[in-house]
């Protein structure tokens, strides 16, 4: 896994039936710890100035999908520091192949810490 948070290794279209439905990229936690979902919020991705809400992002841990609002009340699944979470935007067509300017913000708030 890389340093920085979001990861090159992951990032690329996705296809289904032979059509590009979306792309999705790799993030990692930058705590040691981990976190609970519930402890996520999810913010908003831009890529070449194109805004994606966090209602439009999937995030996979664990091998299984969730929303910004299925993560808000889950309390049981934990995102482990070495494990990356998958991001998918749906989005006709994918982006274009290519260098892309990126930048993801979220938020995680820690039990022991106020928020």
């Amino acid at each position: 896994m890389e340093k920085q948070v979001i990861q090159s290794v992951g990032f690329r279209n996705v296809c289904q039936d032979g059509k590009v439905i979306g792309f999705q990229l790799k993030i990692r936690l930058p705590y040691y710890r981990g976190v609970f979902l519930s402890q996520i919020k999810p913010g908003r991705l831009v890529i070449d100035g194109e805004v994606f809400t966090k209602d439009q992002i999937v995030w996979r841990i664990g091998g299984e999908d969730y929303t910004a609002e299925q993560m808000r009340g889950d309390w049981k699944t934990h995102w482990h520091p070495l494990e990356p979470a998958t991001l998918f935007v749906a989005k006709e067509g994918g982006l274009a192949q290519g260098y892309h300017d990126i930048t993801y913000g979220y938020c995680v708030t820690h039990s022991y810490m106020p928020p």
